[in-house]
């Protein structure tokens, strides 16, 4: 397996959304306002959240555009989502969109700084476009914040050696 595709396969890995987050997403996507009367029955965070989940699940079901499509409402919904940026940086990588995904996940440190989850998930971007030092820069970063992640540690082990 190349590099690129193990990856995006451990992107691929990264989030899931349990049943009853689905089947909720689609029940309130799926309301539609009284005639004649604006759409404010749902209020925009639980919007968003619909969005966001119902994007993860085209997502897993490997409808990548339409998982964009619905990140893209859930951000423009809340743009201080960092689930959704998260997400849609993942499947931007997916996608081959490594520069798109290093900016939403960018985006995801910048609304918290301590998410360990996202320096790795940026560090494994930026090593299937082969930016070494990028990638040892957030894999360190995410070790230090969470040093019991074995994985990372490991990842970075391996990088350091090819280096």
């Amino acid at each position: 397996m190349k590099l690129t595709q193990l990856a995006s396969s451990l992107l691929a890995a990264a989030l899931l959304v349990t049943p009853v987050a689905a089947s909720h997403a689609q029940s309130l996507l799926a309301i539609k306002a009284a005639p004649g009367k604006p759409d404010s029955t749902i209020v925009s965070s639980e919007k968003a959240e619909a969005f966001y989940n119902r994007g993860v699940i085209h997502f897993q079901q490997g409808d990548s555009q339409g998982a964009i499509e619905d990140l893209n409402q859930a951000i423009r919904l809340n743009p201080n989502n960092a689930q959704a940026y998260k997400m849609r940086g993942i499947v931007r990588s997916v996608l081959g969109e490594g520069q798109a995904a290093i900016t939403d996940l960018t985006q995801v440190i910048r609304l918290h700084p301590n998410d360990a989850e996202a320096y790795k998930m940026r560090g494994i971007v930026h090593l299937t476009l082969t930016e070494g030092q990028a990638a040892i820069a957030d894999l360190t970063e995410a070790i230090r914040l969470d040093p019991k992640r074995l994985f990372v540690k490991r990842s970075l082990r391996s990088l350091c050696a090819l280096n």
